[in-house]
This record gives C-alpha cells, sequence and structure tokens, in this order.
C-alpha cells in the first residue's frame, strides 16, 4: 500500500496540509484534492510543493490532481504563476491527470480561466488537464481519466463525493 493509499471508504479524504483561510490539501487514496480559498502566493504553492510532490512520487500507479478555486479566492499574482509553472516543471513525470475546478462567475470566473489558461499553457505537458466550471462537471472526467492514466477505478460518485468532502473540511 502506497502512502496514498487508505482504506477505502468512499468520500474519507485524509488531511495533509492546510493554511486555514488560504488552502486546503487532502488525499483519498492516489486522488489529491487541494482547495484555495484565497489568493495563491508564491510561498503557499511552495508549500504545497514541499508536500505534494513527495506523495506523488510515492505512488507507484501515479496520482491525479484537483485545484478546487473557491469564489473568494482572487487570481494568483505573478509570483504564484511563476510558481505554479514551477511546480508543474518539478512534478511527477507519470501522474495521473488534472482538473481545475473554478467556483466562480462572471467577470472573476472570467479573469481566473484566462490566468489558469496561461498557467497551463507554459506547463510541461506530461499529463491531461482540463478546466471546469464546477465538482459535478469535473467529476465524470475525472474518473476517466484517472482511470486510463493510473489504472486506478473510482467511480463518478465516488469522485464527486470526495470533491464535495474536501470542499467541505476546507470551508
Amino acid at each position: 500500500m502506497s502512502m496514498l493509499t487508505s482504506e477505502r471508504r468512499p468520500g474519507r479524504v485524509a488531511v495533509i496540509d492546510e493554511e486555514p483561510g488560504t488552502f486546503w490539501f487532502g488525499a483519498y487514496h492516489n486522488l489529491l484534492v487541494l482547495v484555495w480559498l484565497r489568493r495563491a502566493t508564491a510561498e503557499s504553492v511552495e508549500r504545497f510543493a514541499r508536500v505534494a510532490l513527495p506523495r506523488m512520487r510515492a505512488s507507484a500507479e501515479g496520482a491525479s490532481l484537483v485545484h478546487i478555486i473557491t469564489e473568494g479566492a482572487e487570481l494568483p499574482d505573478a509570483s504564484a504563476r511563476a510558481a505554479l509553472c514551477e511546480l508543474h516543471a518539478r512534478g511527477d513525470r507519470r501522474p495521473g491527470c488534472a482538473a481545475v475546478v473554478i467556483a466562480q462567475q462572471g467577470l472573476e470566473g472570467a479573469a481566473m480561466r484566462g490566468a489558469i489558461a496561461s498557467v497551463s499553457l507554459v506547463a510541461p505537458k506530461h499529463y491531461r488537464i482540463r478546466v471546469f466550471d464546477s465538482v459535478e462537471s469535473a467529476a465524470p472526467w475525472l474518473a476517466t481519466q484517472h482511470e486510463r492514466s493510473t489504472g486506478a477505478r473510482f467511480t463518478t460518485d465516488e469522485v464527486l463525493t470526495v470533491l464535495r468532502s474536501a470542499r467541505a473540511a476546507a470551508a
């Protein structure tokens, strides 16, 4: 059993690290979930990287990552975007996939999608990444791509329960 796995109980997400009011990071087997509550900074991205990268590398089959960006999170500044690009470059070469859920509407959501697109464009392309507007729309794609990439099978309902649990734990 790898560092990422534990007994399989749907929705039981293990808390790995958190900075209350800023971010929450947890894992469900080899599915990692990062919830951003406030603006990502270079320091918060680096803190996340110190904890996440060893966990991703510890999984024999690879791991998938979901970023959930909540309504209150502001755009990452230039140093945070650079840190996110660096994180992708230092990341595992056999990851599952990555999903970004931007739970923001209107101009705020459009601006965040633009910022995430700019990071995605310059990030290394050794895994699939997709942006969604809700955990409900992300779950089916994530379940399919995660299994395709890692061999680990989770149902759509299981993934949705995990994402909802992570979002609730972060609040």
